[in-house]
């Protein structure tokens, strides 16, 4: 989709903080699930202190497998006196050779490790949307210095606060805590979390080494933890809030019998100009459980073809341009003010069928 990918990412962040903060102090995740046929890789930070190998699980890739960071899922309280502060999450697992969903029931193909961090620091927190912060990169270190944070102690330093493990789909809450720490120590006289949260989707996690996901054949199951090899509901939208709407409710994306989605471009405008295209540039795109991912175009369909003419005959070789596109249902998207365009005519005319 045309867009900025930060500002979606933003989007995402906000609401992430909100529904976080909205719900209380002092939150921890108990559950979560993780992607088919991928393992979060140890990048040699500090770390958690702890292998899913001494949870029973892992097949023995000790110093392989680390945490990555949950992105957009950090929020800030204030006015607890055991757990003010600003919270950030990890998780570790290896889902290495597990290709399709497992049953409710079923165990894990490895445990899943879920690290609650606490910067005590009210709003301490991490680079997210701008330079994201590695999961082995979280313990120990400060949080940023560009926030609103205590004067005489601006960054603060993520320690662990909550440990839970996960072994099964669903949501165990409670049944899945192992330790609690002050100061990054154990310690078992904790206050406990106010707020348990459950993911039973797969998150966006941030990590230091891209494993392929596998793409699975259809499942019955609509909540199948990896993205899927399922056809493209073709979709019209007013706006991009409905997208939004759409992907959060699961009438399209991870959540949807089929994560997959089109748009269909009817109109361009290019420099002020608006052009309507007879035939539709109709692009696909995948959606995980909180916003659009990855855009695919075919420049050889018949509306490519046309977008590539309007283009050539309504800007000039390596000038900058704007450019804004009008979707079936009413739908319009600009590119944003931070990006700057330019189209090198000689590349669009090899792009042409005749």
């Amino acid at each position: 989709m045309h867009g900025n990918p930060s500002t979606k990412r933003t989007v995402s962040r906000f609401t992430a903080i909100v529904a976080l903060t909205l719900v209380g102090g002092g939150c921890a995740i108990s559950d979560y699930r993780g992607y088919l046929n991928h393992a979060t890789s140890d990048k040699s930070g500090a770390g958690n202190g702890y292998r899913i190998t001494q949870f029973g699980g892992g097949n023995g890739q000790n110093g392989i497998v680390g945490e990555a960071k949950l992105f957009g899922k950090e929020s800030a309280i204030s006015g607890d006196p055991q757990n003010s502060g600003t919270f950030s999450y990890t998780v570790e697992y290896d889902f290495r050779g597990r290709t399709t969903p497992v049953p409710i029931g079923t165990a894990f193909p490895s445990p899943i490790i879920i690290t609650t961090y606490r910067n005590r620091v009210v709003g301490a927190f991490n680079g997210d949307g701008n330079v994201d912060r590695d999961g082995d990169d979280i313990r120990l270190n400060a949080g940023t210095t560009g926030g609103r944070h205590d004067p005489a102690d601006p960054a603060g330093i993520w320690e662990r606060r909550y440990l839970y493990v996960d072994r099964l789909p669903g949501c165990q809450f409670a049944a899945n805590f192992e330790q609690a720490f002050v100061e990054d120590k154990q310690q078992d006289n904790v206050a406990n979390p106010s707020v348990l949260l459950c993911f039973n989707t797969p998150q966006e996690e941030i990590d230091d080494r891209d494993v392929d996901l596998l793409c699975t054949p259809p499942q019955t199951d609509i909540n199948p933890a990896t993205p899927a090899c399922k056809s493209f509901s073709q979709d019209d939208f007013q706006n991009l809030g409905e997208v939004f709407q759409r992907i959060w409710s699961g009438a399209i994306g991870a959540l949807s019998a089929g994560d997959g989605f089109t748009v269909d471009a009817s109109s361009v405008t290019i420099n002020g100009k608006t052009v309507a295209l007879s035939s539709a540039a109709v692009i696909d795109l995948q959606a995980n459980s909180i916003r659009p991912i990855n855009a695919v175009f075919d420049v050889s369909s018949a509306g490519g073809q046309e977008l590539i003419k309007a283009l050539l005959e309504n800007t000039q070789h390596l000038q900058r341009a704007t450019l804004s596109a009008g979707f079936r249902g009413g739908m319009t998207l600009a590119a944003p003010a931070s990006v700057n365009i330019a189209f090198n005519h000689d590349q669009l005319r090899s792009l042409l069928n005749d």
